[in-house]
């Protein structure tokens, strides 16, 4: 089973903008295919220890740190965030990061 977003965008944007991502629960990748039709993979684990939620970010200090994580996680579910973001929920129960277009393109390459 894997959980599909595909994004609806007006045919006059472009740029880096996914036009789906695709979690496989099997391999633990979220898939990110841009509108130009490059594919992008990211693993849960990564997005996880990533998180942009001032949980993971500490309030206020402006600087991205990631954490480490010693357990197995998989993304539980995905859901768009106006325009801009999609909100991952993970099976830790860590929900609060949303996760801008140019966060996960980042965090893919």
């Amino acid at each position: 089973p894997q959980d599909i977003w595909r994004a609806s965008l007006m045919a006059t944007e472009r740029g880096e903008w996914p036009e789906e991502l695709r979690y496989e629960r099997a391999s633990g990748l979220l898939h990110i295919t841009l509108l130009d039709g490059s594919k992008h993979s990211v693993s849960a684990k990564t997005l996880r220890e990533n998180s942009p939620s001032a949980e993971v970010q500490g309030h206020g200090h402006g600087t991205h740190q990631s954490i480490s994580i010693d357990y197995p996680v998989t993304i539980s579910r995905m859901a768009p965030v106006g325009r801009y973001a999609v909100r991952l929920v993970f099976d830790d129960g860590h929900d609060s990061g949303l996760y801008t277009w140019p966060l996960l393109l980042k965090l893919s390459r």
